[in-house]
Order: structure tokens, then C-alpha cells, then sequence
């Protein structure tokens, strides 16, 4: 029997394909921002390096069609937040037919409260000063960014990883010392 990761590969694979087969690329502006698929085995792999598994909670910030939470709950609590009907649907029906332990929330995360988890991942088409001012002011534990956006003001960079080519920033709160 294959293993959990390989379910959610194929699973995500068959998806991908379905809607290449139909002339549809897997990307695609949201009414919140950019959505596009994550590699699963380098987000396997990043979570495997920063060991997921010793924290208790993730959420994935624009979760899209799902695949990266479904990755983190092979480690640990895993939620997602994805603001697009369609993709929320999608994530939905993937944790459903493969039985995962995760979470989906259909909803805009401003509107969210990210300071109950131990860490935060984003895949941001964009940072801003919104994104920025919520995350010092919510962000309790590691704040993990895939692409090349760095230096975000309130938070320490702790940490660059490269994956196959791609990087990922880890962030933690900035502690202010006394005045």
C-alpha cells in the first residue's frame, strides 16, 4: 500500500493533469490574489527541514487547492485558509476522498487570527505593508515564505533553505529590547 505522501502526489498529479488535459493552466488570478501549484516533494522536503513535526499547528495562508496543508497534516495540525469558492471546494473534496486530518476555512485571512498557530506558511504573488503590519503584530511563532521576497519589517529572517532551486525564508517575531 502506498504511503500518505504518495496518496496526496497522485492525488494532486491527477488533479494538475485534469486540468491541463481540458487546455487549463494550474494558475490563475483569485479575487484576493495570484493562485499557482506548489512542487509536493519540495514541500515535503522543507517540512522534513524544518521539522514540522515538532510543532503543533500550521496554517497555510492562501491555501489554494489545498496540497500544502494536506502535506503539513502528515506532520502536524494542519489548517488552510483560501478565500476563492472554487479552490476552497476543491481542497475540500481532495481531504475528504483521501481521509486527511486538516482543516480548510473558506475565508479572506485578514479576517483571521493567525496568532493561534506555531507556523504560518505563505506562497505570496505579493508583500505588502497590510501583510507585513499583520504578521508583527499576530505572528507567535515562525513565519515560513516561499519565493524571494525577504527583509520584512518587524520580523528576523532566521533562516534561508533552498529546495531544487527554490527558496524559503523563516521568520520569527522581532523582540524588542528596552528602550
Amino acid at each position: 500500500m502506498p504511503d500518505r505522501f504518495s496518496l496526496i502526489v497522485d492525488k494532486y498529479r491527477e488533479f494538475t493533469d485534469s486540468l491541463l488535459n481540458k487546455g487549463i493552466l494550474p494558475l490563475r488570478e483569485t479575487s484576493n490574489g495570484f493562485w499557482g501549484i506548489s512542487v509536493c516533494e519540495e514541500v515535503f522536503e522543507l517540512f522534513k527541514k524544518i521539522r514540522l513535526q515538532q510543532y503543533s499547528s500550521f496554517l497555510d495562508i492562501g491555501s489554494g487547492d489545498g496540497r500544502v496543508a494536506a502535506i503539513a497534516s502528515l506532520f502536524t495540525n494542519a489548517v488552510g485558509i483560501e478565500s476563492d469558492k472554487e479552490l476552497y471546494e476543491k481542497s475540500v473534496k481532495i481531504k475528504e476522498e483521501l481521509e486527511l486530518e486538516c482543516e480548510f476555512v473558506n475565508k479572506d485571512f485578514y479576517e483571521y487570527d493567525v496568532s493561534k498557530f506555531e507556523v504560518v506558511y505563505c506562497f505570496p504573488d505579493s508583500v505588502d505593508y497590510r501583510f507585513e503590519k499583520k504578521m508583527s503584530e499576530e505572528l507567535k511563532g515562525k513565519l515560513v515564505m516561499s519565493g524571494a521576497n525577504s527583509g520584512l519589517n518587524g520580523l528576523n529572517e532566521d533562516k534561508r533553505i533552498v529546495i531544487l532551486g527554490n527558496r524559503f525564508l523563516v521568520y520569527s517575531k522581532r523582540e524588542i529590547k528596552g528602550l
